[in-house]
């Protein structure tokens, strides 16, 4: 509209005189929902860059703001693919994923930056009542492999005690 136009024009312009073009350090925090309605929260950093000032300065004047929020949608978009339990699985597969599509889009390029990489660093549900229901999981996931382990030690004794008789 033209009366926008205008006050973008009359908008006194603050000269930017330094560019930092190092690789750029993020965190971020995120709120995204599995397949299965559980609510996550996820921790974890990305890294970015700019790499071409001109197109930077054309199409953006958030640069950082841009990487968070395309970010942000591509991890949801990834999460919401998969239920709670294929996340847990694969929780770093679901952030590559992320990465894959975000970087194939043109979306950073448009803008002149790049995104160099984005970790995962930690996840926990929102829910309470989730999130017990999950360490309690954890820990019969963790009792069983125990379990287990200790039922291959005993079968490993009594396969050698059965071997010693055998050679007797």
């Amino acid at each position: 509209d033209a009366e926008s136009a205008s006050s973008e024009q009359n908008a006194p312009k603050v000269p930017v005189r330094i560019i930092d073009l190092r690789l750029q350090k993020m965190l971020f925090s995120y709120e995204v929902q599995t397949r299965d309605s559980v609510k996550l929260r996820l921790y974890g950093t990305i890294f970015w860059q700019v790499k071409d000032v001109g197109k930077m300065a054309k199409q953006t004047a958030d640069p950082s703001g841009d990487v968070w929020q395309h970010s942000r949608s591509s991890l949801i978009q990834a999460t919401s693919g998969k239920t709670l339990d294929q996340f847990r699985n694969s929780f770093n597969n679901v952030t590559m994923e992320a990465f894959n599509m975000q970087a194939a889009d043109g979306f950073y390029d448009l803008r002149g930056v790049k995104v160099e990489s984005m970790e995962l660093t930690r996840f926990e549900c929102v829910d309470q009542r989730t999130a017990e229901v999950l360490q309690q999981i954890i820990e019969e996931t963790t009792n069983r492999i125990n379990r287990l382990e200790a039922q291959r030690s005993q079968n490993d004794v009594q396969a050698a005690a059965l071997a010693a008789q055998i050679m007797l």
